[in-house]
């Protein structure tokens, strides 16, 4: 090479091509693994210590979110989740959920990080009263939160 322009022109003209025809070959970008990971999970926290009418909460609660969402917790768009959050290694929920007693929440997730949620406070007005009524409130509040995933709801549901 003599240092002539002419020589070098060619050159970085052929690296502009190649970087250019990779990124065509790379195609679109992937989408965000927040988007192919996103999930609702249903918690019902509670402490070492339960009262019946703790357990019928989990019990009416669990039974409303499996009849209603088969498919969901089978492809793991949805999990249902029983907390104890005296043992250690699930402390950090307290703060998380701002929990005070036991608690029935729903959690959007998008990866690892929890995005918002809710807590159904109503679960304890309707326990003692109309099964029917507390299985449409649960079922009525995870819906919400399930339609909002990238895939939601067949419209059937």
């Amino acid at each position: 090479m003599n240092g002539r322009k002419g020589d070098r022109l060619p050159l970085s003209g052929l690296l502009i091509v190649l970087l250019w025809a990779g990124l065509l070959a790379a195609g679109p970008e992937p989408a965000s693994r927040s988007t192919e990971s996103s999930r609702v999970k249903v918690f019902y926290f509670h402490g070492k210590f339960r009262c019946p009418t703790c357990l019928k909460i989990e019990q009416l609660s669990a039974r409303a979110v499996r009849e209603a969402f088969p498919d969901e917790l089978k492809r793991g768009s949805l999990e249902w989740r029983v907390v104890d959050v005296d043992r250690p290694e699930n402390r950090h929920f307290d703060q998380e959920f701002a929990l005070e007693s036991s608690t029935l929440a729903i959690a959007r997730y998008d990866g690892d990080k929890l995005r918002k949620y809710v807590k159904l406070e109503k679960v304890w007005e309707l326990v003692d009263g109309d099964e029917v009524l507390f299985t449409s409130y649960v079922r009525d509040e995870v819906r919400q939160f399930v339609e909002d995933l990238p895939d939601g709801l067949p419209m059937d549901k």
